[in-house]
């Protein structure tokens, strides 16, 4: 018997949240993920389900049986997605309990990576795609985004100034809109489309900048020892 995993994800309509609930067995898991690699490559429209099918070797029968659309299965990965990420951020949000501050640099850059590896899937081709086929869609990204990073933000920020890592004299509000602004902005197709940059290196740029400006000299200093580290690692 296949595994059966739930995948809810929490939405903000009108002030109300609501949770969506999945059950998806093995098989169907391993479809959202060879969709999902299609659809970041090519966008959603350039993607075939007889590519998909192909991809997986299957018929698009067995394909249908499984999913009632395309569209389907693109909604069904979007919250496959985002409930990975909530579960990432729930751990950051652990580890912050748990923090004496001696580490909120690492945390932070764990955060920020978490944001960075989203736009593995949520490419300019399928953003484009989603901000004109299924607005909806790209409003739960949005308001999944803003409710979880705001949270996790401002715990950081008070943390931070707690502990001599952040400049008091730097307003939180003003921090946080320009991380936000940048940031949800990056992920808008047309804005970047000029620069001879990926997303995820502009992504990586402007947490540089902000940091730069925002932390205290001291912590200046841990924070780009620590980025050099953390980047000798991942190669």
């Amino acid at each position: 018997m296949e595994t059966k995993i739930i995948c809810a994800i929490l939405e903000t309509r009108n002030t109300k949240k609501v949770f969506m609930v999945f059950m998806l067995t093995d098989f169907q898991l391993k479809i959202i993920k060879h969709s999902a690699e299609l659809f970041s490559k090519q966008g959603f429209t350039a993607v075939k389900t007889d590519e998909i099918a192909q991809k997986l070797a299957i018929s698009k029968k067995t394909l249908y049986e499984n999913f009632e659309s395309k569209e389907e299965i693109l909604r069904t990965a979007v919250d496959y997605f985002l409930k990975n990420i909530d579960v990432e951020l729930q751990a950051i949000n652990q580890r912050l309990e748990n923090s004496s501050g001696e580490d909120l640099i690492e945390i932070l850059i764990d955060l920020w990576d978490i944001e960075i590896q989203s736009l593995k899937i949520f490419t300019n081709e399928l953003i484009k795609d989603i901000i004109r086929l299924f607005p909806d869609l790209w409003d739960l990204i949005m308001n999944f985004r803003d409710e979880r990073f705001k949270l996790y933000f401002n715990k950081i920020y008070s943390m931070g100034i707690d502990q001599g890592i952040i400049r008091k004299d730097i307003s939180e509000d003003i921090l946080y809109l320009i991380f936000n602004y940048s940031t949800k902005h990056i992920m808008i197709p047309d804005i970047i489309k000029d620069l001879p940059l990926s997303t995820k290196n502009v992504m990586e740029q402007i947490f540089q900048i902000i940091l730069s400006g925002a932390l205290t000299p001291e912590y200046q200093n841990k924070y780009y020892q620590k980025l050099g580290t953390n980047n000798q690692v991942k190669q």
